[in-house]
């Protein structure tokens, strides 16, 4: 994953952007093949041992910290403490990417090994029983993968919701049209390198935003309705909010699983609920908050114009769950007040058309 450059989106208040090129199609992992890289085995994790930490932990940091406390030292040690909980409880195996299929498993890989060294050694030695070995293997391997290929599709459909996000992957995998990014026009010349792929769609995604820092807004006169009230953020509701997280939910910049957070969600909510108040109270938002991994999405058209890709932001799961606060917070004052007009249905949680009587709307 390359990164793009970051660029400033305003003054400190606003939202910085620290790009990322993820993606890319099957090119991207063509001159790494044999490669070796670490990736977390997350069934396998010590969840009792997690939440038990994480509970002392909690209790910790609620004494010692205050909704007074600056919100980047708050950020800083839930931050510290997650990774340290997902680098001693997260076991993390190295594993080649030649078995890049999502349904190999252990049993496959090891009738592929088997069956490559079978092979090698009929080479060499050219004898009938080495070849006779080999062709057993080989009906073997087939049939294992098979098997394995057919329970990852029975796992994915009878799965939770959360999986029809993998059935998707799975599905647009098999498509015959390209995906991830193409060669980029840059002036005249097309660029293949990642990196060079990277700085075309930042100054393309940078040129496009609008900044509205410096604009004054306009005076409305007296407000009709009482101001909104100070938002209390429940611990409760936070607790909720990440039990209900989907496991399977893509992490942002600080590389937090989702699946980390649902599990330690009874354990970890009374200081994420503490960390969400002191940036209510404060006016202010941790660092890590203000940057997101930009994913391009083709859209339509030459896909070697880097016009014809959108961005999409992922951000910290965190930070999505107190956006979600301020959003319950906000219709919830619109609603009580009746702020909002029936013409304004898309901004209502009940998208309700309602037609004069005379309509010849059916």
């Amino acid at each position: 994953m390359q990164k793009f450059s970051r660029f400033q989106d305003g003054d400190a208040g606003d939202r910085d952007r620290q790009f990322s090129l993820i993606g890319g199609g099957k090119e991207q992992f063509r001159s790494d093949l044999g490669a070796t890289t670490p990736g977390q085995q997350r069934q396998r994790a010590d969840f009792t041992n997690i939440r038990t930490e994480t509970d002392q932990w909690t209790r910790e940091f609620v004494k010692t910290n205050s909704t007074s406390t600056p919100v980047e030292t708050l950020a800083d040690e839930i931050q510290k403490h997650l990774d340290t909980i997902l680098k001693e409880h997260v076991p993390t195996k190295f594993s080649s990417t030649r078995f890049n299929q999502p349904w190999l498993n252990t049993t496959t890989k090891r009738s592929c090994r088997r069956k490559a060294r079978a092979y090698k050694k009929a080479r060499k030695t050219k004898k009938d029983r080495d070849w006779l070995r080999f062709r057993r293997l080989k009906k073997e391997t087939q049939t294992a993968c098979r098997q394995a290929y057919n329970t990852y599709l029975k796992n994915i459909v009878c799965s939770e919701p959360g999986g029809n996000k993998r059935l998707g992957a799975l599905i647009k995998s098999k498509r015959c049209d390209r995906t991830g990014v193409s060669p980029l026009k840059d002036g005249n010349f097309l660029k293949r390198k990642k990196k060079k792929q990277a700085n075309i769609l930042n100054q393309q995604f940078a040129n496009v935003f609008t900044d509205d820092s410096s604009a004054e807004l306009p005076d409305l006169g007296p407000a009709s309705c009482a101001p909104i009230s100070k938002i209390h953020v429940n611990c409760h509701g936070v607790a909720k909010l990440l039990r209900n997280l989907k496991p399977h939910k893509a992490s942002g910049p600080d590389g937090v699983p989702a699946k980390l957070l649902k599990e330690v969600a009874e354990e970890i909510a009374p200081a994420v609920t503490l960390l969400f108040q002191a940036s209510l109270d404060q006016g202010t938002v941790p660092s890590t908050w203000k940057e997101a991994v930009i994913v391009p999405i083709f859209k339509k058209g030459d896909r070697s114009s880097a016009a014809n890709y959108r961005p999409i932001s992922l951000t910290n799961i965190l930070c999505k769950l107190c956006e979600h606060i301020v959003n319950c917070a906000i219709m919830d004052h619109l609603t009580e007040y009746n702020i909002l007009s029936d013409a304004q249905c898309r901004f209502q949680k009940e998208e309700v058309l309602r037609y004069p009587a005379d309509s010849d709307t059916a």
